[in-house]
């Protein structure tokens, strides 16, 4: 008499089934065991039926873990398929329950749920043993199986384990980025943010602004010319804007978003026993959108890359409304010139058609337009790039090639 053996789902004990068996009694624990199919036997058919059971099981655990309400379970009977899958924990058998539901103060009922087990766990799904259930009020045979009383389930725990796997990265960033700005920030100076450069210890209290990028000193040269406006005699360059002190203890605070003009005045000045340039002189004029003013000029250290910088944040901000408000035809004042993108250029109240300007150019200290008919080479009209506010974003707009700054100096 043939003989073929398999084991027990539920325990793991061998089974043998005599020829012709299709069913045999777990005598270890009592399991009524199917007899599998032999390989290849298994039909597209039978597959198609567990997937599908399987697919609604998870999605009668979905739905009910989000909407469903707990309960306590008790297992009635429990019966192993053989329909197998793998889960984060390993592989799984698909379990039948028939199971007791008490509710909270209601009356208990009985119904009938499925799960995937562990084959490790499942000689601890008995009869008798406590669940952790949720059923659907409105249809009662709707129970899903969240686990057995007291103990986590597989989803649980798995969310456990990424959420101390995302704090223990979260502790590795915090420590690395600790450890990057022990790095690059020394022991001296006072306290600043990472990235920040020391600051005179009277800016120490500027935290509004953004790291500070570069301190500009006095260096001993005041010029007398716009008196009453402030110039400083520190000023620290921030990411957000700009503090400066004067002559007093006091620092004041500038942010880019403030600024509404830059007006430039260089000068060239020769020497007297030849053409060569002696010295420049830079004085540059902030004025807020409230009217208040301010002058950098070379009173402080490095004022060249200082306004460079500073016309790069500030322009950043007021040239893209501009840009929008001259393409949708809004005539634009700079000062003595105005243009208007579908009309004309006006300078000093006097108009010239875009279709009759032969040049616009910016040099030695002078925007000049020159007109298609007169005089060759000769401009028609001018003005002083001091008197132009803003003037690098006029060029910007009417398509002047880009202005270095020795085109903005005049000679005196």
């Amino acid at each position: 008499m043939a003989v073929e053996a398999q084991l027990c789902p539920q325990c793991g004990a061998a089974i043998q089934f005599g020829e012709g068996q299709t069913e045999v009694v777990c005598s270890h624990c009592g399991t009524t065991v199917v007899k599998a199919a032999a390989p290849g036997a298994t039909s597209v058919e039978k597959e198609l039926e567990a997937e599908k059971l399987v697919q609604e099981t998870v999605r009668r655990e979905k739905k009910l873990h989000a909407h469903g309400r707990p309960a306590t379970g008790k297992i009635v009977s429990a019966q192993a398929t053989d329909i197998f899958r793998p889960t984060v924990e390993g592989r799984a058998v698909l379990m039948s329950f028939a199971v007791e539901v008490q509710p909270d103060g209601e009356t208990h009922f009985a119904a009938e749920a499925r799960v995937l087990v562990g084959l490790s766990a499942v000689d601890k799904y008995r009869p008798g043993t406590l669940l952790d259930v949720r059923y659907d009020p409105q249809d009662r045979a709707q129970v899903s199986i969240e686990g057995r009383q007291g103990v986590k389930s597989v989803e649980e725990r798995a969310r456990e384990r990424q959420a101390k796997e995302q704090a223990r990265w979260k502790a590795k960033q915090a420590q690395r980025a600790e450890v990057a700005a022990d790095a690059v920030n020394p022991a001296w100076g006072g306290p600043r943010p990472a990235g920040s450069v020391p600051v005179p210890v009277e800016f120490d209290h500027v935290t509004s602004l953004g790291p500070a990028a570069a301190v500009h000193e006095h260096q001993g040269i005041r010029l007398l010319s716009n008196f009453g406006t402030p110039r400083p005699n520190v000023l620290v360059r921030y990411r957000d804007g700009l503090a400066y002190r004067t002559h007093g203890p006091d620092v004041t605070t500038w942010r880019w978003d403030e600024a509404a003009v830059i007006q430039s005045n260089v000068s060239d000045h020769l020497s007297p026993h030849s053409s060569s340039v002696a010295w420049t002189e830079h004085e540059y004029t902030l004025t807020k959108h409230s009217g208040e003013k301010l002058v950098l000029d070379d009173g402080l250290k490095d004022i060249e890359p200082l306004i460079a910088s500073v016309k790069q944040a500030v322009f950043a901000l007021i040239g893209p409304p501009l840009v929008q408000r001259y393409q949708a035809g809004e005539a634009l004042t700079f000062g003595p010139v105005t243009i208007q993108r579908q009309n004309a250029l006006q300078l000093d109240g006097k108009p010239y058609a875009w279709d009759a300007i032969q040049d616009i150019k910016v040099e030695n200290g002078l925007l000049q337009v020159t007109l298609r008919i007169g005089q060759k080479g000769q401009p028609v009209g001018q003005a002083r790039a001091s008197a132009i506010p803003n003037i690098e974003l006029l060029c910007q707009l009417i398509g002047v090639p880009l202005l270095s700054p020795g085109d903005l100096s005049h000679i005196v």
